[in-house]
């Protein structure tokens, strides 16, 4: 089960590029599994009730608020994710969020990562 995780909470639901990208990577996505939409932004608490395996998250924030992305050290230090697996395991992966939030073929590159992130030990 893999997470794509951004300062906005957990998302890439159903019927998402991020959801079309976990299936050719033949991996189950955690948001679409609770139900999540697309356009949908789960909390902390779907992060933890999910439970997955992974935690993608990406490089930059592509806000003009000034809001900061989510971070590894972020995660691995939050108390409440210590139960959830990816955290436990230290598998939180960054992508360059260039490819993984873009549509372009830049994304295969993207793919690329998140291949070589979860098929690693």
């Amino acid at each position: 089960v893999v997470a794509f995780y951004t300062q906005f909470g957990l998302t890439g639901g159903k019927g998402s590029t991020f959801d079309d990208m976990t299936k050719y990577l033949k991996v189950n996505n955690a948001a679409a599994q609770l139900g999540l939409g697309p356009f949908d932004n789960g909390t902390r608490e779907d992060l933890i009730k999910a439970n997955p395996d992974i935690i993608i998250i990406p490089s930059v924030a592509y806000t003009s608020d000034g809001t900061t992305p989510a971070t590894a050290e972020q995660l691995y230090s939050d108390p409440a994710l210590q139960g959830v697996k990816a955290i436990a395991n230290r598998r939180v992966f960054l992508v360059d969020s260039s490819q993984v939030m873009s549509y372009s073929q830049f994304m295969t590159r993207a793919m690329v990562s998140m291949a070589q992130n979860i098929y690693s030990k």
